[in-house]
């Protein structure tokens, strides 16, 4: 168990195969969301079936991924994360 450095300097989680995110990208809750997001209309919830059509908010391209104004970490490869930390596939 535990992360190991990859060449990017980033930590990855043996379990997940997935860089394991920078303390500042991580611990976004839907309240935290509900006060943060300034968009109109506001960007889906995290439980909404669009929830990674939200504006970016840190890109990170260059890594494999973005952050978005609702906590979600979307990933290149097709997958997400939702702020309780649950990883789901993106719907075609």
């Amino acid at each position: 168990m535990g992360a190991a450095r990859t060449s990017r300097g980033l930590h990855l989680d043996r379990r997940l195969k997935r860089p394991r995110l920078p303390a500042d990208v991580v611990g976004n809750t839907l309240e935290e969301h509900k006060t943060m997001c300034s968009h109109t209309p506001s960007c889906p919830e995290t439980t909404a079936a669009d929830c990674c059509t939200a504006q970016v908010v840190a890109d990170r391209s260059d890594q494999g991924w973005c952050q978005l104004c609702n906590g979600v970490i979307r990933f290149d490869d097709g997958h997400y994360l939702t702020p309780d930390g649950h990883d789901h596939v993106l719907s075609a």
